[in-house]
């Protein structure tokens, strides 16, 4: 690929999480000049199916901007690891 942009990374990052690659996600996403929202919410997604919370947590950390996939993910992830406390939390701040 001559021209990689977010756009590309982005993709790739999806293509490696859709076929249960996290390593690969995670070492392309760390590769990044730059992140963004969908490079950012995919791994985010990718750490929490995987029960990589604290992985998760600290992207969704450095984001700049969170949609509601990025919160949804996180919140359900928590959820899915039998931690009601922290979701709570985040509800509090999403309101």
């Amino acid at each position: 690929m001559p021209q990689r942009d977010g756009v590309s990374y982005a993709s790739m990052i999806n293509v490696y999480l859709k076929n249960d690659d996290l390593l690969n996600a995670e070492r392309l996403f760390q590769a990044m000049p730059t992140s963004n929202i969908v490079a950012e919410s995919a791994m985010i997604s990718g750490y929490v199916k995987a029960g990589r919370i604290v992985e998760a947590r600290q992207v969704f950390d450095h984001m700049e901007t969170r949609n509601v996939y990025s919160w949804t993910s996180l919140i359900s992830g928590h959820l899915s690891c039998g931690q009601v406390e922290e979701p709570v939390g985040f509800l509090v701040i999403c309101l």
